[in-house]
């Protein structure tokens, strides 16, 4: 994607509510993420140009703030709140901006400090936790991944980020190949039908990846090995 610089200044054309950036914190797959002030406090925007974009990336914008707003609003402790979603025209560029929770940084940047099976535990048990909530709303998140739960402070509480590859069924499967390759299920790799066991076995990777850092495997350690493995075989 081209370089985008936006205006130290966001405004919501309907609101005139302002947003000043204070910072970048990240770029993603469609934009950057900033750091945003207001006189209630601190949030994150994450700034789209949307020209700037392919017309199939495009497609996928309206879909994160569809899920969190409409489908996934105020419903989970372990999924991302958003706040605020508009667009505005700058210079030739159609920019969307989506205001929501600020968190300290996401878990591929925080993962080397998960040093004990109980903070391994912890966090597999919040990601389950959001993961059964959108189960139960038919809605597959297919993308999930260290870089998509983002860690809110040090205790490691996490929220489930970045919906773009949401999927809300129709039927009990799709088969439409999306996502990161090494955190996808094997239906997904070989086009075949798939349902929520897609997002069991992202889990089950992230389980894997972060029970390399220990060092002395305990009762937690066994419980967590045991429950990544059954994840990476689910059908």
């Amino acid at each position: 994607m081209n370089s985008y610089y936006p205006p130290s200044v966001l405004t919501n054309p309907a609101t005139q509510q302002r947003y000043e950036i204070a910072s970048e914190i990240g770029v993603g797959r469609f934009g950057s993420v900033y750091r945003v002030t207001t006189n209630e406090g601190e949030f994150a925007a994450k700034v789209i140009p949307i020209d700037l974009l392919h017309q199939n990336a495009q497609a996928l914008l309206p879909r994160e703030f569809e899920f969190t707003l409409n489908e996934l609003e105020n419903g989970c402790q372990q999924i991302i709140k958003f706040y605020d979603a508009f667009w505005f025209q700058d210079q030739n560029t159609r920019v969307a901006v989506h205001v929501m929770e600020l968190g300290m940084c996401n878990l591929e940047e925080a993962k080397s400090c998960v040093e004990t099976s109980t903070q391994i535990k912890n966090i597999y048990y919040q990601i389950r936790s959001g993961l059964d909530y959108m189960h139960s709303k038919r809605i597959l998140h297919r993308d999930l991944k260290e870089a998509n739960i983002l860690v809110m402070n040090e205790k490691f509480d996490i929220k489930i980020i970045d919906f773009g590859f949401c999927k809300q069924l129709e039927q009990n499967t799709t088969n439409t190949q999306l996502g990161s390759k090494e955190y996808m299920h094997p239906k997904i790799l070989q086009n075949e039908p798939y349902g929520p066991e897609c997002d069991l076995y992202s889990l089950g990777v992230i389980l894997k990846n972060l029970l390399k850092n220990i060092r002395i495997p305990d009762a937690d350690y066994f419980e967590m090995d045991m429950i990544s493995k059954i994840l990476l075989a689910v059908q």
